[in-house]
């Protein structure tokens, strides 16, 4: 009798911990998506600033231009490069 009743707590107990187990299990696999979703929005974050960055340098030159046409009175749409 006594025997049985150890039985049915060994039993229960590791009932309890496979679904322990299984939660833990669970909660790590939730965890290491979430980590590559953030890693992939990280890589997405750099690479947008590094277009960014060579972007901007263009835009300047451009903007530096149309300001020295508007300040010279040229409206002939002239390139740097020649004629359109």
């Amino acid at each position: 009798m006594l025997v049985t009743e150890l039985n049915m707590c060994i039993e229960n107990l590791v009932g309890k911990r496979q679904a322990l187990e299984n939660a833990i299990r669970a909660e790590i696999e939730e965890l290491d998506e979430d980590q590559v979703e953030a890693r992939e929005r990280l890589l997405l974050q750099y690479g947008d600033a590094w277009r960014n960055h060579q972007i901007n340098p263009g835009i300047s030159s451009v903007k530096q231009w149309l300001n020295q046409k508007i300040q010279s009175g040229d409206s002939t749409g002239d390139t740097a490069e020649g004629h359109m």
